[in-house]
């Protein structure tokens, strides 16, 4: 069995190489599917799976700063729900933009990691500020 920051290693390649695909197909060789808003019940935010999920985002935060190519929020979004769902963890990718504000800016677009309602992964300090576009688990 690997250790949790070399599958996050795998997890993170397999990722970069998987989204230089178009979309429509890597989400379909990725196994995502739209998910409603509410799906997934809440949770406890001290419950084991938040736990494990907050374990595996951290172990891909890491490792995405050590792999020798920049592995954005979408590519660790997808190791992190990956490595979720290989541990029987339900979660979801979210999809977020947010105005930029500018004449001439382009809009922000951001990936996180939902498990029962709490963040695990691509937590960023306005994420509230985000519109959530799309949710696939």
């Amino acid at each position: 069995m690997l250790g949790v920051n070399a599958e996050a290693f795998l997890e993170l390649t397999l990722a970069f190489a998987v989204t230089r695909l178009p979309e429509k197909l890597y989400f379909r060789l990725l196994g995502l599917t739209p998910v409603a808003a509410g799906a997934g019940a809440p949770g406890d935010p001290e419950g084991a799976e938040v736990f494990a999920g907050q374990v595996v985002g951290d172990a891909v935060a890491r490792m995405a700063a050590r792999v020798p190519f920049r592995a954005l929020c979408l590519q660790q979004s997808i190791a992190v729900h990956r490595m979720l769902r290989r541990r029987g963890v339900a979660s979801a990718i979210v999809f977020g933009l947010r105005p930029a504000g500018g004449a001439g800016r382009d809009d922000l677009a951001h990936a996180w990691v939902t498990v029962r309602g709490s963040t695990v992964s691509g937590l960023i300090e306005d994420l509230e500020s985000y519109a959530v576009l799309a949710r696939y688990g």
